[in-house]
């Protein structure tokens, strides 16, 4: 993307609304803004001094007729100034507030598109004019993507509490602290001639080690968490053929997703169907039945099944009035398993954790709460969760956790501010505080158009 230039693109939804928000951003905003305002299309060519009184004054909604380049109307609208460095992108920002038809939206694009300095935006590149422009760092970009994509109420208090500097904040003081360190050590080294205290190696490996146990003990669980949060958890059915996982699997969706036959094996492959469960994001993915089989399709299904099981984050082991199969029991993996009394409705079980009748919906609920409890715990509290769900937010704190316990076994001060250097290096890219081209792209590009 070339931050040259003004863009301008549709920023809300694709298709027939009250309401949508074309969004320009860049240099020639205003004068973008005055063609449409007084039909002249010459108008970007102009001193914008000249007719500046034409323009509402920043930040304030007023009523205009947008037309085209021959001063045909092109909608009754509500327009909007922010000037730089007041607005989202940190530019010049108009926004064309005008009746949601596809024909005044396709209308009033044509028109900007035709206007000299202006282009159609790139997916992602308002916000990326935001991050080169200082409006908000690295991690906060993709707090706003994942807010955008939100879906559970989960996922929209993580997000929000990302996109608000949760991360960036302690990611920075962890950082700050990890400078500190470099700048006393390469002090030393601008002053051979000095002599080096008896204390000041042990002083800093006590306080790099400190650091590094604090970001472990901060992060491990943190990311666990919003990982799940981010991406949802995996709950397993799994059970002999014809036990009642298919229709389990309906009863929890509360619609009809999987086909439900009284004929063993109408199952072949992994069904996941998302619910949301207490604001949180549950994949409950449905099974093969379990059984030996000389049919090969349906032995895939049984392979597939258990590797569903081994990688779920809660297995539902299903059980009915034939008992439990030990052999493939003890094949499900390190997941937590629930053993679940099957079809209560035709016969009685016996000790398991919970019982359920998908005919009558007798331990729904009992389902809901095993799930709950055994994934979230009693009480899940986001608020001293750090926001940290993508992998490369582990990975570059694993990076200066690593750095600050190769610098407990350096004896040169050169060596040791090196390893201070790479920590917080490491830290600044989670940031954008460093160098980051080539996470950019990939960044921002998963940006819809318009934001």
């Amino acid at each position: 993307m070339s931050p040259a230039g003004t863009i301008f693109a549709l920023s809300t939804g694709v298709g027939r609304a009250g309401v949508a928000v074309v969004r320009l951003s860049g240099p020639a905003s205003d004068a973008a803004l005055r063609c449409l305002m007084t039909g002249i299309g010459n108008a970007l060519a102009e001193n914008p001094s000249d007719t500046a009184a034409e323009l509402p004054a920043p930040r304030v909604l007023r009523r205009a007729m947008l037309h085209d380049a021959d001063g045909a109307i092109l909608d009754d609208a509500m327009v909007v100034r922010f000037v730089a460095p007041h607005s989202f992108t940190g530019e010049a920002v108009v926004e064309l507030h005008v009746h949601g038809s596809p024909a005044v939206i396709r209308a009033v694009l044509n028109t900007l598109s035709t206007l000299p300095q202006l282009r159609p935006a790139e997916p992602g590149e308002f916000t990326q004019r935001a991050f080169l422009n200082g409006k908000m760092d690295l991690a906060a970009v993709e707090g706003l993507g994942d807010l955008i994509d939100a879906q559970t109420e989960a996922q929209r208090r993580l997000s929000l509490r990302q996109l608000g500097g949760a991360l960036s904040e302690k990611v920075q003081a962890w950082r700050d602290a990890i400078i500190m360190l470099r700048a006393e050590t390469e002090a030393w080294i601008d002053f051979p001639d000095e002599d080096l205290p008896a204390d000041f190696f042990p002083t800093v490996r006590t306080r790099a080690a400190a650091l590094a146990r604090e970001m472990e003990n901060a992060t491990a669980q943190s990311h666990r968490l919003a990982a799940h949060v981010r991406d949802g958890f995996t709950v397993a059915l799994v059970g002999l053929p014809n036990v009642g996982k298919s229709s389990l699997l309906n009863a929890l969706a509360a619609r009809d997703v999987a086909i439900v036959t009284d004929i063993a094996g109408t199952t072949r492959d992994a069904l996941s169907v998302p619910i949301e469960l207490d604001g949180f994001l549950v994949n409950v993915v449905d099974t093969a039945g379990l059984r030996e089989t000389a049919d090969q399709i349906e032995a895939i299904g049984v392979d597939r099944a258990l590797q569903a099981a081994q990688s779920a984050d809660l297995v539902l082991w299903l059980i009915d009035e034939r008992g439990e199969d030990v052999d493939f029991g003890a094949r499900l993996g390190d997941a937590p398993v629930v053993k679940v009394a099957s079809k209560e409705d035709l016969w009685s079980g016996g000790d398991y954790t919970v019982g359920v009748s998908s005919v009558t919906g007798t331990g729904l609920d009992g389902i809901l709460q095993t799930i709950q409890a055994a994934l979230l715990g009693d009480d899940v509290s986001l608020e001293g969760v750090l926001p940290m769900g993508r992998q490369r937010h582990a990975h570059h704190v694993a990076e200066a956790v690593a750095a600050l316990a190769i610098s407990q076994d350096q004896e040169e001060l050169a060596l040791l501010a090196e390893c201070m250097r790479d920590a917080s290096a490491a830290l600044g890219r989670i940031t954008g505080a460093v160098d980051v081209e080539d996470v950019l792209d990939h960044i921002f590009s998963r940006f819809c158009i318009g934001k």
